[in-house]
């Protein structure tokens, strides 16, 4: 059997040959790794930048969100102190002197209209010098103007509270649905009797 001798020049037939071969390696090289490999990276490609833009539309939804429910916190701001002062006054009765009494009316179905209550808790009252402050959570979901329109409507019960964290978060910027996480405090003024 003769195996050849290596350094003789192969003759055309041979290069002919080998160059299919490596030819035939380059293109099955090119269909079976490089082609799916190139596809998959263009289409990571496109949902990271699909990615991209759906995180920027969220970020300025959110923005949005949180400058409309800041100016309409504003206008309110305006409107409450005539109710505050009337309770205090003594003009105008709370409609709830705990927050046990604040919580079942902030989440009775006519309150509520639309707006879904995930979670709620309260503190005991604290004892401060001429009032008790009680601080109250309320968790829940709904959309974002059922929501606005639900803060407007505690805002504007006649009762001492306040509310100090309003944290608004997008559940679904299709639906236009938000996440609602308030802190607030309910107040208690300790009755004063005038002797006469």
């Amino acid at each position: 059997m003769d195996t050849g001798d290596l350094k003789k020049v192969a003759n055309m037939r041979e290069q002919l040959l080998a160059g299919l071969v490596m030819l035939a390696i380059f293109v099955m090289f090119v269909r079976v790794i490089y082609s799916p490999k190139k596809d998959e990276v263009t289409r990571l490609k496109s949902q990271v930048k699909n990615l991209k833009m759906e995180k920027d539309a969220l970020n300025k939804f959110t923005q949005a969100l949180r400058e409309t429910a800041l100016k309409e916190q504003l206008q309110v701001a305006k409107e409450l102190p005539s109710i505050k002062v009337q309770v205090l006054k003594g003009d105008v009765k709370s409609v709830a002197k705990e927050t046990a009494a604040l919580l079942s009316l902030v989440t009775s179905q006519p309150f509520l209209k639309g707006i879904l209550v995930k979670e709620m808790s309260d503190l005991s009252p604290k004892q401060e010098k001429g009032y008790k402050k009680a601080d109250f959570f309320i968790n829940a979901q709904g959309s974002f103007r059922n929501m606005i329109d639900y803060l407007d409507r505690i805002r504007k019960l006649p009762v001492l509270l306040v509310l100090e964290n309003i944290d608004l978060k997008v559940v679904d910027e299709k639906a236009a649905r938000v996440e609602l996480e308030l802190n607030g405090a309910l107040f208690q003024v300790e009755e004063r009797h005038v002797a006469q």
